[in-house]
């Protein structure tokens, strides 16, 4: 669903009236817009609650909130095709919280080692 000059001659001024947008809602409905994020969602919540705890359940399950933000960031919030600055903007501090989440995860390894001492 994207928003161009041939979509506004054809709607008309921006913001379409509220008829518009529930007949958008429904046509992404349709075509299972919703499904992925689900999909993920109920795949990630088995993993999570069926693995013993380790270091890999919880990086899947870093993975899976990182593709379902790509998704949503993506698809949702139509920023899939913006401009590299833009794109750089949410990707840059991404890169910090991921280290920060390694590093935490790696830290609280230490901790554990450090505890049996």
């Amino acid at each position: 669903v994207n928003i161009d000059d041939a979509t506004l001659k054809q709607k008309g001024q921006f913001p379409f009236p509220r008829k518009e947008y529930a007949t958008l809602i429904r046509d992404l409905y349709s075509r299972g817009a919703g499904l992925v994020v689900l999909g993920i969602t109920v795949l990630d919540f088995v993993i999570y609650f069926v693995m013993p705890a380790s270091g890999w359940r919880n990086f899947i399950f870093i993975f899976f909130g990182l593709v379902k933000a790509y998704y949503i960031v993506g698809a949702f919030m139509h920023l899939k095709h913006e401009k590299i600055n833009l794109a750089l903007v949410i990707l840059v501090p991404m890169v910090f919280v991921l280290g920060l989440i390694s590093g935490l995860l790696y830290e609280g390894s230490a901790l554990e080692v450090m505890k049996s001492l």
